[in-house]
């Protein structure tokens, strides 16, 4: 796994280990424990096309819940205004509660417009591991 690209690591060192050091051993790890078996599939068949990997298919241990279903947007105010008008649905229609819902990002720059299409349609959230964008100076 290499997740660390952004501080330079490249995955050539972990494809090229056993080149470099021979007389390693590969051990795959594939059994996944937290993700189900729809998420699994999906990032398997993602994954498939990265040729820059070792060979290896996840296995879930934990039972399918309610799928995956992917999106494709214009833009990130459209990818904001779906998600939010998502989570209004899941919380008005359904009683599912805010605590429960979670919107993960990659960067602090992310959120931003997501919390102003959270503050438009009054959704109450909560912003963890960052400042919010609008309590920036």
């Amino acid at each position: 796994q290499s997740i660390y690209g952004w501080r330079g690591a490249e995955v050539e060192h972990i494809i090229n280990f056993g080149r470099h050091f021979p007389g390693t051993k590969t051990v795959r790890l594939e059994n996944n424990y937290r993700c189900t078996a729809d998420i699994l599939g999906c990032a398997n068949r993602l994954v498939r096309h990265n040729r820059q990997r070792h060979d290896k298919t996840l296995i879930a241990h934990k039972q399918s819940a309610s799928g995956v279903r992917m999106q494709v947007f214009d833009d990130e105010t459209a990818e904001a205004e779906n998600v939010v008008q998502e989570i209004s649905y899941l919380v008005q229609e359904l009683g599912i509660r805010p605590k429960q819902i979670a919107i993960l990002f990659r960067t602090n720059e992310q959120p931003r417009v997501f919390e102003q299409e959270l503050r438009r349609r009054k959704v109450p959230y909560l912003l963890v591991g960052g400042q919010s964008f609008f309590d920036r100076r």
